[in-house]
């Protein structure tokens, strides 16, 4: 899954940011982080520029350690993408449905 982001440079002198990509799942069985870091990018932008960077995600982003499956997993169900700054300035997010009847190891079906 490829997650893309426009970012702006609305200074006066060019500058670097960096775009952090974070994934949540609000409804999960097990206690994970509402927001867990899964990508960044860092951008150079001259004054008054555009850019749109693109964050690669894995279908290991989505997954938690099952123990008593001893493997890991990849819950179905709703997923909140954020994109930000950091995890206390998130810009924009969306949300994503993963459908897997059994995820395991098989990345092949879980996205």
């Amino acid at each position: 899954m490829k997650v893309s982001v426009d970012v702006t440079n609305t200074g006066e002198v060019s500058g670097k940011e960096i775009v952090e990509i974070y994934a949540g799942k609000k409804d999960s069985a097990v206690e994970r982080a509402a927001k867990e870091l899964r990508g960044f990018v860092k951008v150079e932008l001259n004054p008054g520029d555009t850019k749109t960077v693109t964050v690669e995600l894995e279908p290991e982003a989505f997954q938690y350690y099952n123990e008593e499956k001893a493997m890991f997993v990849t819950e179905s169900g709703k997923y909140q993408i954020y994109a930000g700054k950091s995890v206390e300035d998130i810009c924009c997010e969306c949300e994503i449905e993963i459908e897997c009847a059994d995820c395991g190891n098989d990345f092949s079906n879980t996205l």
